[in-house]
This record gives structure tokens, C-alpha cells and sequence, in this order.
């Protein structure tokens, strides 16, 4: 007689697995025929107490156990327990074991089939243990020994495994099918899925909550085999929507992740090189209020054990997430390095049109939760048709437009738990751009900051202007100011050279696109009058003396207001006025005045604004003093107000006829009779 073959092929390593199967499958099933054949009509009662013998002798603790029908092609195990009564280290619930005689002979099983499994294990010191079970480990011999596959086929609709280790307890679920191969083992999951949940992992020094997904076999990809190795083909990891938020024993929040995928591929047996793609929807950074959105990265372990490896970026979205609007989403790449203990970086920044931003590098403790980062920005080049300081900063839309120039900043973060502090600098290169009231341009300097979140400065920054268009030429001047916590810049002293004086922003604090009420002052000291005159190429005026005041400015809902600015003289000086063309249209009080003014020697000057600048101003002329040549000298007393725009009295091509329409307006008032004044007054 042939003896039959036994097709059970003999697996390496199953050491680890049999204990799980041999106990559900084949506990004690050596000798049931005999059993059964012996003691039929007692034989269910008979088959629990020579269970519980066998699984006693192996020192396995039984909390329970209950058979249904026994036969002789099969048996129910209606439940079984194993270790603590109320948290059992193995709970089966509902399981049909298929066999012949000749399989319990030969010391095996056909098939089983599983309602639920429940097994509860721990991980720690880099060993497995089972509890209750774990003699089962104990009793298999060396790592090099061989055991038979005791069934041919398993399977469990409802298999979860509880796994407790120093870091946290994750909870695995999904339906199970193992085949027995000649080649070994064969799982086969439910779904090709894994189900995961964790109400707490412990990373080093970084807390996960609100863990869970599930893990899946990528379409394409072969069964899993026994001993455990990820296909070649890899996984898809999916996490739940829920946020996970990773946060430090020392230290509140740091980030929260909403991952939507994570894929593996295994290079290696064993579950070394791993390289994994990671899809994050969000994720929230530590402190000043800023995210990540639709990230795409890789991270490569060589030794997966080790948890060193490589990582990178594809792509991902910089985003501003505080309640005000302070940047536009910025794209973002980059690559690193990774341990179990710390997390370097290599990142880059580029606007929606690709443009080069910035470059930050850096690192990040896991244990202390303390790292660095330097942010360099690269040498922006700002264009009208191009980049512009509005499309990276909303809150400049509206306050800067038709930048020009360069600019370029190197900044420093450092951070631990619940401290953030951060410096560094912002130059400029022939920088230029409008505003509502005025025209800078040639820029030139750098900003030391001792603050970036918030912005904040030491005093007596200093920043040179080659020119500031306001309706007239400010050339060649320098700026000092400071930056506040509150966003406020104080002008320290700004100085421009102006007809041979100086005009001086005196004092005034600045909040940028802020709405309400600032103030400004300005300064005007010792202007020469002549050369004031003759920068504006005033059609026949010219004048001696030195005018010098104070301009108060008021910044109010994007407009300039001038309040109550007054310019006046010095010292006595000379006015003369010559047109051709007053001359031919004057009659009146505007003859004589014109005759006035042709050589009219002053002791009081005085101009005086209030207003609009953008819009309309009040712009009152006070003269005192007399023209030798006219009436022996007598005294004139000449006051003027009327109402025109800065930019019309400012501008060079129509200051002449505007000087011209002024003195016609003297006729309007009240008649000159020098015979019966002391002095003639024109108001």
C-alpha cells in the first residue's frame, strides 16, 4: 500500500504563527478521532476536558470553553477564552472546524472557519508577548526548527487584534483568509484591507491622537505571504478624516495632520526598504498661525527598523490660517533627513507663477521639541507687469502699487516648548513704489529686525531715498524709524535737502493699511526762497528770504489731510512779480498791485494750507511790506485765501498763471484809497 503524501508543506519561522493557529485549529485535535470513536455518546463533554488537559499541560490558562455538535466530519467551538476572564487574551466566538479521519490522524485539520477572533498582545523591548499564550511561543523549539501547517485552510470574517506597546495601543480589524501553499503561507485580507484605530500614540517626545484609517493592498498587488513581508507592489495607508494632532508632553499643541493616504512599498524582506508616499490634506505648524495644504511626500527607510531615512516634498501649499489675511499662499518643495529623535529640512517657496520666493533649512528635536530654521529670501525683482509686494501681502492691495526694485532677507527661527524667537533682515536694492499721496523711488538699505513674529525692530533703522515724487521733488533723503509689536511704524527722523534747507519729518507713528486716524509732522526749515522759486520755474517771480514751518499731516481712511500747516519768513526779504501778461490784462486794484509786486520789499511772509492734498486745500497768502518805488514807500497789507488742489499749486506747468489768478482775485474785494489809509490793505 502507497503511503499518502503529506502536501502540508513545512514552513521557516513558523515559530511565531503556529501558536495562534495550532491553538485554534489543532488544540488537542491529535487523538479527537480516538475520542469520538471511544466515547460517542459522552463526547462533547469528553472532548472539553481533554482540550483543557492538553492546553493545561502546554500551562495554558483557560477562562472558558464551550463545544456544539461534534461529528465525524467536523465539530463547533461555540466560544473559547483564554487568560483573564473579563479581558481574555484570546476570545473565539463561533468557530466550524472541517475534517476526515485521515486528517486527524495525520495530525491536522481541513478547513476552519471563524465568526470572531479577538487576540490581545504586547510589543515591548522589542519582543512580542502574547500572555496567556505565551507558552505557546515558549513550547516551539528554536528559530531554526520546522512545524507542519496543521490545516489546509482558515478563514475568520471578523479577526481583531488589540497591540499594546509602550508607545500606545493599536487596535487592527479586518476578515482573514490563510491558505496553506507548498510555498508556504498565504493571507489573503477582507476588502485587501486593514482597519486601524488609536486613541493615543506615544512617538518620542510627540503625541498622536485621533489615529486611525485603514491600511490596503494597491490594486495589482500579489497575496501576502507568511513569514510577513510587504508585496513588492506596496500598500495604501487611508486615515480617517479626523485631524490627528501630534502635540508634546511639554508644550501644548504642535501641528495637527489630516492625512489622506499613504502608500508603501517594500524593497526589502522584512519590512526594510520602505519607501512610502504621503498625501496630507493639512497640516497645521507649531505657532504663528500657518499650515500646509495638499501635500505630496516621499519618505524612503533603508533600515525601517531604524527609522532613518530620507524624505521629500513634491508639492504643497504655504498658507496663512490666522483670521486676518497676512500672505498668499505660497507653493512649497523641498527634501530631508529623518531619525527617530530629530527631523532636518530643505525647503523651497515660489509664488503661483513659479517664481523663486525663499529657501528655509533647519531642524527639529522630537525629544526636547527645540529646533532652528533659516528663511532666506531669494533676490526678488519686482515689476509692474511682474511680481508685485500686493500679490504675496493682501494687506498692501490698495496701499502699494508699481513696485520696482529688489529685495532680499536672511531670517533666523528658533523654537523649544511654548517659545518661539526669531530675527534677522530685509534689504533693499533700488526699490521703488507709489502710494496715494506720493512716488518713492531708489530705495537703499537694510532693516535689522529682533523680531519677526510679531515684526520689531531696534531704533534707528535706516533706510536712503533718492527721490520722493509728491507734486514737488524730495531728493537724497534718510529715513530712521523703528517697527512696533503692535504693527506701527514710528518715523524716528526723515530728512530730504530742499532749496537750500531741509524738509524734516519731525515725529509720527504709521500702521500700515490700518483704518482710523495717524499722524505725521512735518517740518520745513530754512528754505531759501529763491531757490524754492526757481525749482519750480515760476513764470516771473523771484524772491529773497528764508521760509521755515511746521506741516501736520493726518492720515485718514486712505486720504491726506494738512492741518493748519503755516510757512513763514524769517527775516524781511524782497517779492518781485513781472508779467507781461498781468500787466496787459490789470486794471484796478489789480494794476496797482501788479505795480506792487514788481518790487515788493517784505517784512511779513507768511503761507499757510489746510485741507485735502488729494484732493482740494485752502491756501491762504499773508504779505506785509512795500514797494519803495510806489506811493514814497507807502505800506501794503495784502491777504489772499482761496481754494485749489496741491497737485495744481505743485505743478510747474501751471504755477505761473495760477500766481496770476490769484492777484486777479484782489480786485473782488474791498477798494484801495491809499489817500485816506495809513496803509493799503487788500483782503
Amino acid at each position: 500500500m502507497t503511503e499518502k503524501p503529506d502536501l502540508r508543506p513545512r514552513v521557516r519561522g513558523w515559530r511565531l504563527v503556529r501558536p495562534f493557529f495550532a491553538l485554534v485549529a489543532g488544540c488537542g485535535l491529535i487523538g479527537v478521532g480516538v475520542a469520538v470513536y471511544t466515547l460517542w455518546q459522552d463526547r462533547v463533554r469528553q472532548l472539553e476536558e481533554q482540550l483543557l488537559a492538553l492546553l493545561a499541560a502546554q500551562e495554558i490558562v483557560v477562562a472558558d470553553l464551550e463545544l456544539g455538535v461534534v461529528g465525524m466530519d467536523g465539530l463547533e467551538i461555540a466560544h473559547l477564552r483564554i487568560g483573564d476572564e473579563v479581558r481574555p487574551d484570546l476570545a473565539l466566538e463561533g468557530a466550524r472546524v472541517k475534517y476526515s479521519l485521515f486528517d486527524l490522524f495525520a495530525g491536522g485539520v481541513r478547513e476552519i472557519e471563524a465568526d470572531r477572533l479577538v487576540m490581545r498582545a504586547r510589543y515591548e523591548a522589542g519582543a512580542l508577548h502574547l500572555g496567556a499564550l505565551s507558552p505557546l511561543l515558549q513550547n516551539q523549539g528554536g528559530e531554526g526548527e520546522s512545524g507542519n501547517i496543521p490545516f489546509e485552510r482558515l478563514h475568520v470574517d471578523a479577526l481583531e487584534v488589540e497591540l499594546a506597546s509602550p508607545q500606545g495601543q493599536v487596535v487592527l480589524s479586518t476578515s482573514l483568509t490563510v491558505s496553506a501553499e507548498e510555498s508556504g503561507l498565504a493571507l489573503s485580507l477582507g476588502d485587501d484591507c486593514v482597519q486601524f484605530d488609536t486613541s493615543r500614540l506615544n512617538l518620542g517626545a510627540v503625541l498622536a491622537d485621533a489615529l486611525g484609517g485603514q491600511i490596503c493592498l494597491r490594486d495589482g498587488s500579489p497575496p501576502l505571504r507568511w513569514p510577513l513581508a510587504l508585496p513588492s507592489a506596496g500598500v495604501s495607508l487611508q486615515v480617517k478624516s479626523s485631524p490627528v494632532h501630534l502635540r508634546s508632553d511639554k508644550q501644548a499643541l504642535v501641528m495637527s495632520l489630516d492625512v489622506t493616504e499613504i502608500d508603501v512599498d517594500a524593497k526589502g524582506p522584512s519590512l526594510s526598504e520602505v519607501e512610502l508616499g504621503l498625501s496630507f490634506a493639512a497640516i497645521n505648524l507649531p505657532g504663528g498661525e500657518v499650515g500646509l495644504r495638499d501635500v505630496s511626500a516621499q519618505i524612503i527607510f533603508p533600515e525601517l527598523a531604524l527609522l532613518q531615512g530620507q524624505w521629500a516634498v513634491a508639492r504643497g501649499r504655504l498658507v496663512d490660517t490666522a483670521p486676518t489675511q497676512r500672505f498668499q499662499p505660497v507653493a512649497v518643495s523641498g527634501k530631508g533627513q529623518m531619525s527617530p529623535l530629530r527631523v532636518d529640512f530643505d525647503l523651497f517657496a515660489s509664488d503661483r507663477a513659479a517664481r523663486p520666493l525663499a529657501r528655509a533649512n533647519g531642524a527639529h528635536d522630537l525629544l526636547t521639541g527645540e529646533g532652528r530654521a533659516r528663511v532666506s529670501a531669494a533676490d526678488l525683482r519686482f515689476d509692474p507687469s511682474g511680481l508685485q509686494p500686493q500679490t504675496l501681502f493682501p494687506a498692501l492691495v490698495g496701499v502699494m502699487t508699481n513696485a520696482t526694485g529688489g529685495v532680499s532677507g536672511d531670517f533666523q527661527f528658533n523654537w523649544a516648548p511654548g517659545r518661539l524667537s526669531s530675527g534677522g533682515h530685509l534689504s533693499f536694492e533700488q526699490f521703488g513704489f507709489s502710494t496715494a499721496a506720493a512716488r518713492s523711488e531708489g530705495i537703499e538699505g537694510s532693516v535689522a529686525f529682533t523680531s519677526l513674529v510679531p515684526p520689531r525692530t531696534a531704533k534707528g533703522q535706516t533706510l536712503n531715498v533718492a527721490l520722493v515724487d509728491a507734486g514737488f521733488l524730495l531728493e537724497d533723503g534718510t529715513v530712521l524709524f523703528s517697527m512696533h509689536e503692535d504693527g506701527s511704524v514710528e518715523v524716528e527722523d526723515a530728512v530730504w535737502p530742499f532749496a537750500g534747507g531741509v524738509i524734516r519729518l519731525t515725529s509720527g507713528s504709521i500702521v500700515p493699511g490700518a483704518a482710523g486716524q495717524q499722524s505725521l509732522q512735518l517740518s520745513v526749515e530754512r528754505v531759501d526762497l529763491g531757490e524754492f522759486l526757481d525749482l519750480f520755474r515760476l513764470e516771473g517771480i523771484s524772491g529773497t528770504g528764508i521760509v521755515s514751518g511746521l506741516v501736520p499731516i493726518i492720515i485718514r481712511d486712505g486720504d491726506v489731510w494738512i492741518d493748519g500747516a503755516v510757512l513763514r519768513a524769517a527775516d524781511p526779504g524782497h517779492l518781485s512779480y513781472k508779467s507781461e501778461t498781468g500787466d496787459a490784462v490789470a486794471v484796478g486794484q489789480s494794476a496797482l498791485l501788479f505795480q506792487a509786486l514788481e518790487d515788493f520789499q517784505y517784512t511779513v511772509l507768511e503761507i499757510s494750507f489746510d485741507g485735502n492734498a488729494l484732493d482740494r486745500l485752502n491756501v491762504g497768502l499773508k504779505l506785509q511790506g512795500a514797494n519803495p518805488t510806489l506811493y514814497d514807500g507807502y505800506p501794503f497789507s495784502i491777504n489772499v485765501t482761496t481754494e485749489a488742489s496741491f497737485a495744481e499749486l505743485m505743478r510747474s506747468a501751471t504755477l505761473g498763471t495760477r500766481a496770476l489768478d490769484l492777484v486777479r482775485e484782489f480786485d473782488l474785494q474791498r477798494d484801495l484809497d491809499p489817500e485816506t489809509e495809513r496803509g493799503a490793505i487788500v483782503e
